[in-house]
């Protein structure tokens, strides 16, 4: 038989219609029963049994003793018949009513068959609910309306217009499967989506199953694991058959590392027991038919940990990945989002997309919703921007640290300030991407920020833009040298970061004139020296750049830093300002000469 999608819906629905007919039957078999009882069988009373007797109406007395008592079924002289609890069924009870000329007679059958009936019906009840709490999806009968609607829809997702193409023909597949098989496509059984946290992949699977109308099954690769020998293959084993029963079917595995990893030697137990939940996966998904209705949609970070035998075609037929947002997509997602909250007049979420470069899908949700707390703990009724702004910094640096601020006595607070604003003036000089804000309000780890937005999404960076980071993360102890009495350990993490561009600069890039080769831990000693004196040689000309742009823009130096200690924030609007006084070194000196 064939096991298309078509087919599969056919026999689920002559599987409904069976089991309605079947369910009909047993209702009927019960109603007539208990009414055949009801018609021949009276319960009376004692008394009423004694009254009878005494006149002499009983024809005839079948007695069905027990241990102590017992029930007898009367007949009486105009035909009519009931029963009666006996108090004692002995043998000169059976003598009186005999003497009375009653016919008497004793029941020799151990079982009442009515009562067996009954007892029968019962137990039939019992092991069906039983054998139904057995099966994969308990009580999930397939008369019964099954599916879960996720209540996505690929409109409901932005970006990752890439995945959503590819994941458009399989919901087209689903919904109408003759067309596909009409010219011998094969139903596709598997897609992977891989790449950064948060970028949609759970999503993507809902609005798949929603957009095709499917059953949707969620899981987790952990779910599987146990410490029972046996049971994770038991489990692999009853998801799939839950998910054949419900199909069609998108079954989603977030997480698939946890139980589709690479094997390893089985010298242990627990290496030889993720092997058997490993080759029961394999197992599942290969299968015997060619298409049973279900399509397995895994998740995961990393592709690389997966063993080659799930990836491989009939597994998974499609991989597909997916990337942070550009600044388009992280427009169009925030719209989706802000739909959701009271926004005050208009939302230029134009404005946000540009300062949120790196942030996911999910990074974007939290930001908006983080917002709207925001406006709520302000008192205020709507969403504005100031919030969003405010929220992106909270996500980035962590929230304001009131309480270490006014612990910093002047002395630390202008330290803080010139530091900054050294950061700030050297990246306007550098004139590449915009200062969004200076702060000296501890956040985090850090006692003050400066934060600089790019103005477009960068995927590949040139020399210059990188030696100009550099320039930046070392202007901050260049400025504590040059308008402070003392260097502070407040440049320890742009220390080190300034270091790191500069090793991968000579290291891993072959940007520097020591040449286009990689400098690893395996290479020599003599090589790694050598490669650690040119990133030397890299950051002391980024101090001597900072030094002579600082220099040259003393004047913004105490301006900037007097407004900061004021304010002790400056967004973009207050930074236009120094950024108009702020003098190139390079162009001075050109003007110089």
């Amino acid at each position: 038989m064939s096991n298309s999608i078509s087919h599969i819906k056919k026999r689920q629905r002559l599987h409904r219609i069976l089991l309605v007919i079947a369910g009909i039957c047993a209702i009927g078999a019960v109603a007539l029963l208990l009414n055949f009882k009801s018609m021949n069988n009276v319960d009376e009373s004692f008394t009423r049994f004694t009254r009878d007797l005494d006149i002499g109406a009983i024809k005839k007395i079948i007695i069905s003793p027990n241990q102590d008592s017992g029930t007898a079924q009367v007949a009486l002289a105009d035909g009519k018949h009931y029963t009666v609890e006996m108090p004692m069924t002995s043998l000169d009870a059976a003598n009186s009513f005999a003497k009375k000329g009653v016919e008497v007679a004793f029941d020799a059958q151990i079982f009442n068959h009515e009562k067996m009936i009954s007892i029968g019906l019962t137990l039939v009840v019992l092991l069906s609910i039983a054998f139904a709490l057995t099966q994969p999806a308990p009580f999930n009968l397939p008369f019964r309306r099954k599916r879960k609607d996720t209540n996505v829809r690929f409109a409901d997702v932005a970006g990752a217009d890439e995945a959503k193409k590819n994941l458009v023909e399989i919901a087209a597949y689903l919904k109408s499967p003759d067309l596909y098989e009409s010219i011998g496509a094969s139903f596709p059984r598997g897609v992977i989506l891989y790449g950064d946290p948060g970028t949609g992949k759970t999503l993507l699977a809902k609005a798949l199953a929603g957009e095709a109308g499917a059953n949707f099954i969620a899981t987790n690769g952990s779910d599987f694991g146990s410490m029972f020998i046996g049971v994770s293959s038991m489990k692999i084993k009853r998801l799939f058959s839950k998910a054949r029963s419900m199909a069609p079917c998108v079954l989603f595995i977030d997480e698939i590392d946890a139980v589709g990893g690479k094997r390893m030697e089985e010298g242990s137990a627990a290496a030889r027991e993720m092997g058997n939940t490993l080759n029961q996966l394999l197992v599942q998904m290969d299968g015997f038919d060619s298409n049973s209705g279900v399509i397995v949609v895994a998740a995961t970070n990393r592709i690389d940990t997966l063993d080659p035998a799930l990836l491989r075609s009939g597994r998974f037929d499609r991989r597909i990945q997916l990337g942070k947002p550009n600044l388009a997509e992280r427009e169009a997602i925030l719209k989706i989002h802000g739909r959701k909250i009271k926004i005050a007049g208009h939302m230029d979420f134009h404005e946000i997309a540009r300062q949120t470069i790196g942030f996911s899908g999910a990074d974007l949700a939290n930001l908006i919703n983080q917002a709207a707390l925001i406006a709520v703990h302000d008192a205020q009724e709507t969403v504005a921007l100031e919030n969003v702004l405010r929220a992106r910094n909270v996500m980035l640096m962590g929230e304001e640290r009131r309480s270490t601020m006014a612990m910093l006595d002047d002395q630390t607070r202008t330290r803080l300030a010139i530091h900054e604003c050294g950061h700030a003036i050297v990246a306007m000089a550098g004139d590449l991407d915009p200062v969004s804000a200076v702060s000296i309000v501890p956040r985090g780890l850090s006692l003050g920020q400066t934060f600089i937005a790019p103005e477009k999404d960068q995927l590949l960076l040139a020399r210059d833009e990188l030696l100009n980071r550099i320039d930046i993360l070392v202007a901050g102890r260049v400025a504590e040298e040059l308008f402070t009495d003392a260097i502070t350990t407040g440049a320890d993490d742009d220390i080190a970061r300034a270091t790191d561009i500069a090793l991968n600069i000579v290291c891993r890039h072959g940007m520097s004139d020591f040449g286009m080769m990689k400098v690893s831990d395996q290479s020599s000693p003599q090589m790694r020296f050598e490669a650690e004196c040119k990133a030397i040689e890299i950051l002391e000309n980024a101090r001597s750049n900072a030094t002579s742009i600082l220099r040259t823009n003393r004047h913004v130096m105490e301006m900037m830093s007097a407004r900061l200690l004021e304010k002790e924030e400056l967004n973009q609007e207050a930074l236009r300002e120094f950024k108009e006084m702020v003098v190139d070194f390079s162009e001075s000196m050109m003007k110089a000469a």
